[in-house]
Formats: structure tokens, C-alpha cells, sequence
């Protein structure tokens, strides 16, 4: 897929095929004597395939909610890799989160394409969040640099999400040391 992604791990099937799969799971509770609201989960489970230098994958992603008072959180990554790139979930809200995503990408001479589609729930509350589709390019410029553009399309949910439709456009250089 892409450096930014998550440990996949590809098994073959000859020269060309490959099984891609992703297990994790993460816990979160209160420690010594904090917060007894702080009970959550992490939980991603993700297939697909990969054929030469495309591949094509399904996963479900769960930062579940303890009963809509804590939802799991992670303060100390960047969550732009995650829930797609429009950046609306840069804080787990307290309902959880549930999304369900189809990724494809492919790499074309030099260049990295990737297309993400999420679909996003609540975990606690029935929440449509709403929908996403990103699309992204990055091509290596120099030897130690590379340019990165991507697109988001948010379209938001339910009016309980608090959410608005959101377009973004990025462009980034990558430095390799």
C-alpha cells in the first residue's frame, strides 16, 4: 500500500500474488487510581490482495466507546494517516469510531497512487459520521526528496455528528535523511 500504512503483513502465493492481512488490538484502562471513565479498546482487522504492483484491501477499524463517556484515544500520533485525510477525527469523540474502508493503490513507473473510500459510525449512540474518499499521488522528485499531493472529500453524517462537509487538498515534501 503505502509507507504510511500500518504493519501489513503479505503472504505469497507465487511470483505475482500476495494475501495481505492486518491483526491489532490495543487496550485502555484508568492506572493508579485516574480516571474510572478511561475503559476502551483499539481493534483493526483488514484484507486483501496484491497483485504485482496493485493491491486492494478492506478494513474495519474500532476505537470503541465505554458506553459513550471515554473513547479510545491515541494523543501521541499523527492521525492524519488515520480515519481519512480531511483530518475530522484528530480526537476520537466519545462515542467511538467505527470505520470501514476500501483502499486501493498502485505503483505506475515512479509513482505511488493510493485511493481510500471510509465509511464512519459511531460505536456507542448509532452516529452516521458520514463518508470519505481520498485520493493521493507521491513521486520522488531527488534522490532524498519526494512530493506528496493528495485530496479529501468529506461528506458528513447525521446532524449529531457535529460534522460539515469538508474539502482539503495537501501537498507535501518528504525529506529522507
Amino acid at each position: 500500500m503505502s509507507s504510511a500504512d500500518p504493519p501489513c503483513f503479505p503472504h505469497p502465493f507465487g511470483d505475482k500474488w500476495k494475501l495481505l492481512y492486518t491483526g491489532e488490538y490495543a487496550k485502555q484502562n484508568d492506572y493508579a487510581g485516574g480516571d474510572a471513565r478511561i475503559d476502551a479498546y483499539y481493534l483493526r482487522l483488514g484484507v486483501g490482495g496484491q497483485l504485482g504492483d496493485f493491491a486492494l484491501r478492506v478494513d474495519r477499524e474500532l476505537l470503541s466507546s465505554n458506553d459513550g463517556l471515554y473513547a479510545f484515544q491515541t494523543p501521541l500520533g499523527t492521525n492524519h494517516l488515520f480515519q481519512g485525510w480531511a483530518d475530522q477525527f484528530l480526537t476520537t469523540p466519545r462515542q467511538g469510531i467505527r470505520d470501514t474502508f476500501l483502499s486501493a493503490s498502485a505503483k505506475i513507473k515512479k509513482a505511488q497512487l493510493l485511493a481510500e473510500y471510509h465509511d464512519f459510525e459511531s460505536d456507542f449512540g448509532s452516529i452516521d459520521f458520514g463518508d470519505e474518499f481520498d485520493v493521493g499521488v507521491s513521486y520522488p522528485l531527488m534522490r532524498k526528496l519526494t512530493g506528496k499531493l493528495e485530496y479529501a472529500d468529506y461528506k458528513a453524517g447525521d446532524t449529531a455528528s457535529g460534522k460539515v462537509d469538508t474539502r482539503k487538498f495537501w501537498l507535501t515534501l518528504i525529506f529522507n535523511y
